[in-house]
Order: structure tokens, then C-alpha cells, then sequence
């Protein structure tokens, strides 16, 4: 549905996007994942036709976005950072001026249904300004969805909503899944878990990771690259002995007579059954071992970190 192929942008002597190769298939939807400067909204801004990258192309359902002009982004959706609404206008008022921009026909029947679509059949009457920054995040996804894309972009659409407001507008973004392909920007690593079918990691111009919420997770579980605690009743001077056979880097995190949880930082191999057998050979109780499942806050400033370290 919508495929990049080495996009490079550059204004000026500064690079912002990098030899970017990316594809998204239909009904998708892909988080765009990346610190400030990472390149995420000029990739969203040169695949909505906002302005044109430097090298490279892009397409959308096999069309290539600027040979083909104005006609293949009409078939497109933005949601841009600053929500793009006046303030002055009732909601049904602005979705109608959307849709007179953008050439639709049938304007009461698609304002009706992006107001449908988007929970806003209470507040259709209401001036947009009056409106709270949820309900504001919903008029402006219905002004993306008013034309009826193939596919929605959307950047940052949760910035700034609280938790509450967060929950709505993932669930809303969700359920477009089936009838739309999805691109979405954003800072709130949790949203990407529950929200993306795939995370794209962006860092300095260039894809450092592609792949599913839960691939990234499990890469970092089952005792690699993850901290392991070790719990267990002994000898103290006697297991600091057994331990340093496999690692320097633990901590006493808790201590009770003779009982301890150890934290072994961040192995490179799977230590958990030697070390088991270590222990209870050497005459120790042991209660648990197990790593800490990592967040995706992890994962993210492992790949980052690691890429920067290159």
C-alpha cells in the first residue's frame, strides 16, 4: 500500500531523512517511533505530498506520490501535529468547509459519517473552540478521515490528552485498521504496544528497527540483555564466590539475615540453569530466578543508544 524506496530529504546541508526504505501493507498500522530530530514528521510530510524529498520515491498503492499529483493524494488523510482547526466554527460548519476543500461530493452524507466514525455526533452543533482537547484531537482525525483515504497519517495524535482522552483516541485509531492503512507518529511508547501492528524506530534520519511491539520485546527476554534476580537463602561471602564465576556486574538489592534477592545486570547469555545448579550444589536454598519482562521504554533506548554508539 505504501512503499519508500532510499527517500533521502535534506534542506540545505542538513540531512533530516536518510536512505529510507519502509513499507507499510493494507489495513496496517505502523508506529513511528523516535526522539525529537529523528526525521518522523518530514517522512509523514513527504508521504502526504507536503513537500518533496530530496531522492528516492514513494507510492502509494503502486502510484508514485508526485508523477501522478494532486489525484493520489487525494486518496490521503493528514492529521498534522498542530491540529489544523478554526476555533470559530461549529463542528459540522468546519468538517462541511473541509470537504468544500477538498472536492467532495455528497458533503452531508461524508460529514455525517466522519462524525459517526469519530464520536462526535453530540458535539456536531458545538463551536470548535469550546470543544476539549479530546473532543478537538476527534474533530481534526474526522477532517483526515472526511474524504474517505485509503490511507491516514497522523502525527502525534495523543499529544497532549489525558489518560482518559489517550484510551478513546487509540481505540478510535484502532478501529480504523480494517477500512484504512495506518501511519502514526508518537512519543507515548505504551500507545505503540496497544495501538501498532509494527514500530518503526527512527534515529537521526535513518530506520534503526523494524519490526512488531512484541518481537522487540522478546528479543530483550529469556535471560539475554535483560537484568536477572537470583533469590535465595545461604552463606552471603559463599555466593559472592558462585556468582563472580559468571559476572562482576550484581547487586544486593535485599538483605534479611541470610536471604537475598541478587540483581545481575544485563547478561549476554543465558546463565539462569548453571547458576541454578551452582547454587543448590553448593548447598543453597533457591527460591526464584527470573529476569524483569522489559518495557518498550527499554527496548527503544537500547536500539537508540545502540545505534548511536556506531
Amino acid at each position: 500500500m505504501i512503499e519508500l524506496k532510499d527517500v533521502t530529504k535534506r534542506f540545505g546541508s542538513f540531512t533530516a531523512v536518510y536512505k529510507l526504505s519502509l513499507t507499510v501493507e493494507k489495513g496496517e498500522i505502523l508506529g513511528l517511533l523516535g526522539p525529537n530530530g529523528a526525521g518522523k514528521t518530514t517522512t509523514m510530510r513527504m508521504i502526504t505530498g507536503f513537500f518533496p524529498q530530496t531522492s528516492g520515491e514513494i507510492f502509494i498503492d503502486g502510484k508514485n506520490v508526485f508523477n501522478t499529483g494532486i489525484k493520489t493524494r487525494e486518496d490521503l488523510g493528514y492529521l498534522p501535529e498542530s491540529n489544523p482547526l478554526y476555533y470559530d466554527m461549529r463542528v459540522h460548519e468546519y468538517l462541511e468547509f473541509v470537504a468544500k476543500l477538498k472536492n467532495i461530493k455528497d458533503i452531508v452524507e461524508k460529514v455525517g459519517l466522519a462524525i459517526e466514525k469519530t464520536g462526535l455526533t453530540e458535539m456536531r452543533k458545538r463551536l470548535v473552540g469550546n470543544l476539549s482537547k479530546g473532543y478537538k484531537q476527534r474533530v481534526g482525525i474526522a477532517q483526515a478521515l472526511i474524504n474517505d483515504p485509503q490511507v491516514l497519517i497522523l502525527d502525534e495524535p495523543t499529544s497532549g490528552l489525558d489518560p482518559k482522552q489517550i484510551v478513546e483516541i487509540r481505540e478510535l485509531i484502532r478501529s480504523f485498521a480494517k477500512e484504512h492503512t495506518v501511519i502514526l507518529s508518537t512519543h507515548i511508547l505504551p500507545e505503540v504496544n496497544v495501538t501498532c501492528d509494527r514500530v518503526a524506530i527512527m534515529n537521526r534520519g535513518r530506520l534503526v528497527s523494524l519490526d512488531t511491539p512484541e518481537n522487540l520485546l522478546d528479543s530483550f527476554k529469556k535471560g539475554v540483555g535483560a537484568d536477572l534476580f537470583v533469590e535465595f537463602k545461604g552463606n552471603k561471602k559463599e555466593s559472592e564466590k558462585i556468582i563472580k564465576r559468571f559476572t562482576q556486574d550484581f547487586i544486593y538489592e535485599k538483605e534479611k539475615e541470610e536471604h537475598f534477592l541478587v540483581k545481575i545486570l544485563q547478561t549476554k547469555q543465558d546463565i539462569r540453569a548453571e547458576l541454578n545448579h551452582s547454587l543448590i550444589k553448593a548447598g543453597f536454598d533457591v527460591f526464584e530466578i527470573y529476569t524483569r519482562n522489559p518495557e518498550l521504554e527499554e527496548v527503544f533506548i537500547s536500539v537508540v543508544s545502540e545505534e548511536e554508539g556506531r
